[in-house]
């Protein structure tokens, strides 16, 4: 954080969700000079990305669009099948008004949600953005001209006072909730599902949906915190026989996406994230709100332009992956199809780098994959690694977690992204 203090910006962004990391993202290949900082880490969690695909399966209006889907498809050919259509259902208020179903909705699955919220992070970041997750910063206004930012690191170290020109706030109401409502996660090991269901228990609303291979995601939405009876009937309804390890207290329901607020003298733009998968489209129409305030080189660009590991054609994903198979016979098929769907072409620099897998976590997790989660993608606690970045926390087993939580405190301080 040291060259900070003599740096001014541009644009000034704060949080660190998959709308922060797209509008980094856009605004840096604009030629902009951006800063984020962030509170907590970088894309959000898994837990409330698996919540945005069931809001989006009970209320399909706040699902991805198809043309984002086509562009993600686009800019994330290593995704895969984590970007196929789910058939089209109708929502639970058409089923009670007997109405047609919505068009069919296009889920983009937990991970891979997270994944692309990272990769937008990494982009903004290789194109000049500086990127600043766990800091706190207090915020005041220089006349009209320009925003003082007073910016500390979470881990310590010494206060940094830099200026905007522009101010992005995406973190206004994020902690607030739909009234009355509250949901929970839970994953269970299940081969073979269906992407997506949802239903309606006694006065609660529940939803079923596939979260990685072999794992599926079950949620309540409840007027309160959901009890122990309210879970137990959500997994019924879904025939689930042993029920799932929950992997989160009460979430916050996210309330609808708001219209963008623009101040002037100084500039400051309000915003909140909108419907998953959307985020590309949202951050493009915010960076274009910007252009009477700073000067931008080119025009929109985000619909076209790959993002890291994303560099090949779609059609040639399975001919990558075999490639990847006929150089490292002695890695199982499906930790690798696993590996390039979260790095796509970064896959053999990963792989070549560590000089091998290293030690094995479990559950798929090398410490080749450790390592370049550290230094490239600013993962600091095994958390943030399964968690946030690759989802295996569903997997993994308590004793594994702690066993990668120990190896990160003894071998991450070297490793961790600046």
């Amino acid at each position: 954080m040291g060259k900070l203090a003599t740096i001014d910006f541009d644009l000034a962004i704060l949080g660190g969700g998959p709308l922060a990391c797209a509008i980094a993202r856009d605004a840096a290949g604009r030629g902009l000079r951006v800063l984020l900082t962030a509170p907590e880490d970088l894309g959000g969690s898994v837990e409330q990305h698996i919540l945005a695909n069931g809001l989006a399966l009970l209320f399909p209006e706040q699902g991805a669009s198809a043309f984002e889907m086509d562009v993600m498809q686009r800019v994330c050919p290593q995704f895969g099948a984590d970007l196929e259509p789910s058939p089209a259902k109708p929502s639970l208020l058409q089923r009670v008004l007997g109405a047609a179903p919505a068009p069919a909705a296009y889920s983009l699955s937990a991970t891979a949600a997270s994944r692309f919220a990272l990769l937008n992070a990494r982009d903004a970041a290789d194109r000049g953005a500086v990127m600043l997750p766990l800091t706190t910063v207090e915020i005041r206004a220089v006349g009209a001209s320009c925003w003082q930012l007073e910016i500390a690191s979470k881990a310590g170290g010494a206060l940094k006072s830099v200026t905007a020109k522009i101010l992005v706030d995406t973190l206004q109401d994020e902690t607030e909730m739909q009234p009355n409502q509250a949901a929970r996660i839970g994953v269970y090991a299940q081969a073979g599902s269906g992407r997506g269901e949802a239903q309606k228990t006694g006065q609660n609303a529940c939803f079923r949906v596939e979260s990685d291979a072999g794992t599926v995601a079950i949620g309540v939405l409840a007027a309160t915190a959901p009890s122990a009876d309210d879970l137990a009937i959500a997994a019924l309804a879904f025939g689930i026989s042993a029920a799932p390890t929950w992997m989160s207290d009460a979430l916050p329901v996210p309330l609808p996406p708001k219209p963008l607020e623009i101040s002037n003298s100084p500039p400051r733009l309000v915003i909140r994230d909108g419907a998953a998968g959307d985020w590309r489209k949202q951050a493009e129409d915010v960076v274009a709100e910007m252009a009477p305030f700073a000067r931008m080189i080119g025009k929109r660009w985000t619909a076209f332009a790959t993002l890291p590991g994303g560099d090949f054609q779609r059609e040639l994903r399975s001919n990558l992956i075999g490639d990847l198979r006929a150089a490292f016979p002695h890695i199982p098929p499906d930790h690798l199809e696993r590996l390039f769907s979260h790095y796509g072409t970064d896959c053999a620099e990963i792989l070549h780098s560590s000089g091998g897998l290293g030690h094995d976590f479990g559950a798929g997790l090398f410490e080749a994959e450790v390592r370049w989660l550290l230094i490239h993608e600013w993962a600091r606690t095994a958390r943030d690694i399964l968690w946030r970045r690759t989802g295996l926390g569903m997997r993994m087993t308590a004793d594994q977690m702690r066993a990668l939580d120990q190896w990160i405190s003894q071998n991450g301080g070297g490793l961790r992204q600046a």
